[in-house]
């Protein structure tokens, strides 16, 4: 996980993975960030964004 981390920080140095009343995945169950759903990079960084904010 800790790998992955360090991936997301390159990949999406702009989001926000500290918990954050700005936070867009807090805001919006929908999660605005996710172009795609066929991007797993979004769905993965959605899914530890959320456990991190969780």
């Amino acid at each position: 996980m800790e790998d992955k981390t360090l991936t997301y920080t390159l990949i999406f140095p702009t989001l926000p993975v500290t918990p954050s009343p700005r936070h867009p995945v807090t805001q919006s169950p929908r999660h605005p960030v996710t172009p795609s759903p066929e991007s797993p990079y979004f769905i993965n960084f959605s899914s530890y964004c959320c456990y991190s904010c969780g």
